[in-house]
């Protein structure tokens, strides 16, 4: 088991090493003028746009770690080596990783029909 966190941990390093340069790479504008990092660059942005770009930022995160949680789910049921109590854990751990995934796509959409039906 600790090599198996080991080994995420050095995934998630190498994951990290390859996107924080890409992140920092992008190019200078030499303009001198500091834009809203959350309106690319649009001063007309109002609050509510804000909230909802934030928003879909999080939901992205949130499909993200659930994610992460189905593989680790199928990482436990692998390495549970025939244990019925650790395949159960397994098992319960893939299943509520699939439900927090429908709820984050759910939630989408729910933002998508409230965002269009104001505009």
């Amino acid at each position: 088991m600790k090599k198996l966190r080991l080994l995420s941990l050095l995934l998630m390093l190498c994951l990290l090493a390859v996107a924080i340069p890409t992140l920092a790479a992008t190019p200078a504008t030499g303009s001198g003028v500091l834009n809203n990092p959350l309106g690319n660059g649009n001063p007309d942005m109002r609050i509510e746009d804000v909230i909802i770009l934030v928003i879909k930022y999080l939901v992205g995160v949130l499909g993200i770690i659930a994610l992460v949680m189905v593989v680790y789910g199928g990482f436990q049921y692998i390495y549970s080596a025939g244990n019925s109590e650790r395949l159960q854990k397994a098992r319960d751990t893939i299943i509520y990783a699939i439900i927090g995934m429908v709820i984050v796509i759910l939630s989408l959409s729910i933002l998508r029909f409230v965002t269009s039906a104001f505009k």
